[in-house]
């Protein structure tokens, strides 16, 4: 499966050319008088099987009333994605800047499902990488608890 990982203002101008489901990653309250807590509104496609969004600040830990992601936002990922996975060849997942949330979670989606887009997402967690390592290692555990993957990834 094809991954592609973009900025919110990429998302917004995506037209996918295959069957794609696009995954928002959402800021829970406005930054700058930005309005990065909304959904985008994508382009119309025929090809867009569904745009699922979340709710999870890019912090990785507890910090004032920021949400970090938890379990159940994990859990309701990896369903989500389960039931949609087998109809897509691509996945686009976006969040405000592209660099932190969504490769976290599009690197743990191709982990734990074993979607072969390794080279895609190379870079994202090389040692200038601004990648969230707790989302992932929240989307991973969970995968794993949930009997998803039988393996531990450590990017």
């Amino acid at each position: 499966m094809e991954i592609y990982v973009l900025s919110r203002q990429m998302a917004e101008r995506r037209v996918p050319d295959k069957l794609e489901l696009m995954i928002g990653i959402l800021d829970s309250k406005h930054y700058n008088n930005s309005p990065n807590d909304v959904p985008i509104v994508p382009v119309p496609s025929s090809f867009r099987l569904a745009y699922l969004t979340y709710t999870f600040d890019d912090v990785d830990e507890p910090f004032q009333n920021y949400v970090l992601i938890n379990r159940d936002i994990a859990a309701k990922i990896l369903e989500d994605f389960s039931k949609l996975k087998n109809k897509a060849e691509s996945l686009a997942i976006h969040c405000r800047a592209g660099l932190s949330r969504s490769p976290a979670v599009a690197a743990a989606l191709n982990d734990c499902f074993s979607l072969g887009a390794d080279e895609d997402l190379e870079g994202y967690f090389g040692h200038d990488s601004q990648a969230n390592r707790a989302v992932y290692r929240t989307i991973c555990r969970t995968a794993k608890e949930l009997g998803i993957c039988a393996e531990d990834f450590w990017r």
